[in-house]
């Protein structure tokens, strides 16, 4: 099982529906919540902004966009 796969990513509300709250239950009431920002390219964990990679929890708000998101990440992998 791939890292991004342990995370549940839910739209957090925005009109372009690039915002993301992603969760992971370790245990009832243990839960680990960070937001991610499909459009600014940042995550809570600040690991996308430090390494200009999507961080496993990026991949898992990309993932939820069903590949309606073409290019994210496009610009940091060259």
């Amino acid at each position: 099982m791939r890292p991004s796969t342990k995370w549940l990513a839910e739209w957090a509300g925005d009109t372009p529906r690039m915002r993301f709250q992603v969760k992971r239950g370790i245990r009832i009431g243990e839960e680990e919540t960070l937001d991610v920002n499909l459009i600014k390219h940042t995550c809570s964990c600040n690991k996308w902004q430090l390494t200009g990679m999507p961080c496993v929890h990026a991949i898992a708000a990309i993932r939820q966009c069903r590949g309606q998101v073409s290019n994210i990440g496009a610009t940091q992998i060259t």
